[in-house]
């Protein structure tokens, strides 16, 4: 019986439709961090470790490569990668300018293991990557200090500006 008021019945599809439309969601800055460094620094880095590293697994001939050839090698890429990482801040303001404390270690590290190629002994391939990865935590050190700094002067700005007001309304 119910059934039977319903059937007939139409709508407007006007008035069923969303004032707003739905936003897309953002990633958040750590997520943003994340795929830059893995897709823009971890990946083109391993594949140029692959492919030109004194190791040899994919080009035997780059066995025979001097440690200058590889050094220019990482010296090139990590332009490159810092280049892109500076179009990404300044150019195109996709992520925040403090990003760069991690994704430039990040670099440094990945650049490293192309540096390092061809060494038989792992802590020689693997020590001075961990080691430039820990550039971050300076850096990090060193930022947070300039921070409380420049906090603790406009406190001291704002403090005497307070003072002069007061004693001006007084």
């Amino acid at each position: 019986m119910s059934n039977r008021k319903w059937k007939n019945r139409t709508y407007n599809v006007e008035t069923l439709k969303d004032e707003q439309p739905k936003k897309r969601r953002e990633l958040s800055k750590t997520w943003k961090i994340c795929l830059i460094a893995l897709f823009l620094i971890a990946i083109p880095s391993f594949l140029v470790f692959v492919l030109f590293g004194k190791d040899g697994w994919v080009i035997p001939a780059t066995k025979n490569l001097s440690l200058g050839a590889l050094f220019g090698m990482a010296i090139g890429l990590l332009a490159v990668q810092i280049a892109v990482i500076a179009a990404l801040i300044w150019g195109f303001k996709v992520i925040p300018w403090d990003s760069t404390l991690m994704l430039i270690p990040i670099a440094f590290s990945m650049v490293s293991f192309i540096v390092s190629s061809g060494a038989s002994a792992w802590y020689i391939r693997v020590l001075p990557a961990v080691a430039l990865a820990f550039l971050a935590v300076i850096l990090f050190a060193i930022k947070s200090a300039v921070e409380k700094k420049v906090t603790k002067k406009q406190q001291e700005k704002q403090q005497a500006y307070d003072r002069i007001n007061k004693s001006l309304l007084d």
